[in-house]
C-alpha cells in the first residue's frame, strides 16, 4: 500500500515538469475576440450606415469592403475601412486590412499568405511611402503616424490628428508560446480602435474575428 501511495505522489510531482517540457498538453492559444461593431456595418457590397444612422455608399467593387466607419461633419471628417479574409477558425473571417483616410490614406495590412503574418504599413498620397517600424512620420503640424514593433510584443500603428482630437490605434497581437521550447507568433488578425476626444459618444471599436452571418439587404 505504501508503494502505491509513493508512486501516486511521484506521479503528481512529475506532472508539471512533463507539461513544461512537452510531455503533456499545454494551454491553447487565446481565441481572438468576436467582432462586435458599435457602429458601421458588415457589408455585402459598398453600402453602409454612418454614425448619424444615414445610409452611405463607399466607392468600391461589390463585396470587397467588410466594415466602414465614417464621420462626415465640417469639424470632423474621416473614414475607416476594414477588409476581412478567411479566419483561422472554421466559419470565421479575420480583419486583415485597415485603411484610415483623412486626405491621405494610411493602410495597415497583414500578409495572410505568409505563415509569419508580416504587417506592412504604407502612406498613400502623391506617392506610396512605407512607414518603418520604430519610426514616427509627421504630416504637417497636426498629424503623426507611428509604428512600434519591438520583439515579443504587439505591433501597434498609432495615427493622431490633433486639431480635431481623433486618434486610431491598429494592433496586431503577439501570441506568447505555450511551451518553453516554442517561439511566439503574431496573430493573423488585426484590431482597430478609434477615439474622438471632441465626441466621446462616437467611439468605435473594431476587433478580431467576424462570425459568418447572413448579410442583410
Amino acid at each position: 500500500m505504501r508503494a502505491v501511495l509513493a508512486f501516486a505522489l511521484l506521479s503528481l510531482l512529475a506532472a508539471p515538469a512533463l507539461a513544461a517540457w512537452g510531455g503533456g498538453p499545454g494551454p491553447k492559444p487565446p481565441r481572438p475576440p468576436v467582432f462586435k461593431p458599435l457602429h458601421g456595418a458588415i457589408l455585402a457590397d459598398s453600402r453602409a450606415v454612418n454614425f448619424a444612422g444615414k445610409r452611405i455608399t463607399w466607392a468600391s467593387t461589390g463585396g470587397n469592403v467588410t466594415i466602414v466607419a465614417n464621420y462626415d461633419r465640417p469639424e470632423l471628417k474621416w473614414s475607416l475601412v476594414g477588409k476581412a479574409g478567411v479566419g483561422s477558425d472554421i466559419l470565421t473571417e479575420s480583419l486583415y486590412s485597415v485603411s484610415w483616410a483623412f486626405g491621405a490614406v494610411v493602410k495597415a495590412e497583414i500578409d495572410t499568405t505568409n505563415d509569419a503574418n508580416p504587417l506592412s504599413v504604407n502612406l498613400y498620397g502623391d506617392k506610396v511611402v512605407p512607414i518603418r517600424a520604430g519610426k514616427t512620420l509627421t504630416l504637417g503640424p497636426q498629424v503623426t503616424i507611428s509604428y512600434k514593433a519591438d520583439r515579443a510584443c504587439d505591433r501597434t500603428v498609432t495615427i493622431t490628428v490633433r486639431n480635431i482630437g481623433v486618434s486610431v490605434v491598429i494592433t496586431q497581437k503577439y501570441l506568447k508560446p505555450v511551451r518553453r521550447y516554442q517561439k511566439g507568433t503574431y496573430a493573423d488578425y488585426l484590431s482597430a480602435g478609434v477615439k474622438i476626444a471632441k465626441a466621446p459618444g462616437m467611439n468605435e471599436t473594431l476587433t478580431g474575428v467576424l462570425p459568418v452571418l447572413p448579410l442583410g439587404p
